[in-house]
């Protein structure tokens, strides 16, 4: 993703990508009687954030996928996969960092 990144000539940067799969502390934390504690996804932010995120004060999930987990909700635009990411996801995201960074 990185390489296709600088690839393209995409504005900004990609710091980091998201492990592909949950860790094995994760799936162990999980609980298995709660269906949004499954969220895959959510899951592999919430490691990143953990080990990698410490100092991130702002961010925002765009994903094609809705396994985000609840606490995740108010930084998720959910894309297109038939589309990619529109303008009208762009602008979502933008409002999203803006809040967070007037907090």
């Amino acid at each position: 993703m990185i390489d296709l990144w600088k690839e393209r000539v995409l504005p900004g940067k990609i710091v980091s990508i998201t492990p592909n799969t949950m860790s094995d502390e994760m799936l162990l934390n999980v609980d298995l009687t709660d269906w949004a504690s499954m969220a895959g996804k959510g899951h592999e932010i919430k490691e990143w954030l953990s080990k990698k995120g410490k100092n991130v004060e702002q961010y925002a999930i765009l994903d094609d996928a809705d396994d985000m987990l609840p606490e995740q909700q108010s930084h998720f635009v959910q894309t297109n996969p038939k589309v990619g990411i529109t303008e009208e996801d762009a602008e979502k995201v933008i409002v999203i960092l803006a809040k967070e960074k007037q907090s």
